[in-house]
């Protein structure tokens, strides 16, 4: 039981990273937004179809799930989807070209929508049954940590100054998908069905 509390735990870290996604907007719709040197970074427009992009992008991630869970595993679509989600990531700190940042938001995603059933199918595969549904609701609270954690680093990178705000907010985003990588690469086996 303590390996299976494990592993839910690993995977659940999946939900933590969508949830941080979701909850960091907050703070990148205002950094976005704000005045830096008399210049707006994005406009209203184009605030709008940034933050409406990765739930967009997440239709076909969610509809591509299944041409890599069959063949490769749930790992495989645990760390397809974090390498999808770090690209993205990085695409978007990398740059200060709005088309380029939009990229890489659609494929970060791609990403949220490729993971976002993985760990509950995942869980509900390697748990013991007397013990299944306790350890999948963990999956739903690890998308609430993650939403709180980017709440708390909106708040906490309010007053950083520029275009450092929105990069660094992003930039944090990257270490839970990092994290999990190397877990499932080094840590977690593949569910049994």
């Amino acid at each position: 039981v303590l390996r299976c509390r494990i592993f839910a735990a690993i995977s659940s870290m999946n939900s933590a990273n969508i949830g941080y996604d979701l909850g960091v907007n907050t703070g990148l719709s205002v950094s976005f937004t704000r005045q830096t040197g008399g210049v707006v970074f994005m406009d209203t427009m184009q605030l709008e179809v940034y933050m409406a992009s990765l739930t967009f992008a997440s239709i076909f991630g969610g509809l591509a799930m299944k041409f890599i869970s069959d063949p490769y595993g749930r790992r495989g679509v645990f760390l397809a989807s974090q390498a999808f989600l770090l690209g993205g990531l990085a695409i978007n700190i990398a740059t200060n070209e709005y088309a380029l940042i939009l990229i890489g938001r659609l494929i970060a995603g791609f990403a949220v929508g490729l993971s976002f059933s993985v760990d509950s199918v995942y869980i509900s595969e390697i748990a013991p049954k007397k013990h299944r549904g306790q350890l999948v609701s963990w999956a739903e609270t690890g998308i609430n940590i993650g939403i709180n954690l980017g709440f708390i680093m909106s708040f906490a990178f309010q007053n950083t100054p520029g275009n450092t705000q929105w990069r660094v907010m992003i930039g944090l985003g990257m270490i839970m998908p990092f994290a999990m990588f190397v877990l499932v690469l080094f840590v977690l086996p593949e569910s049994p069905r």
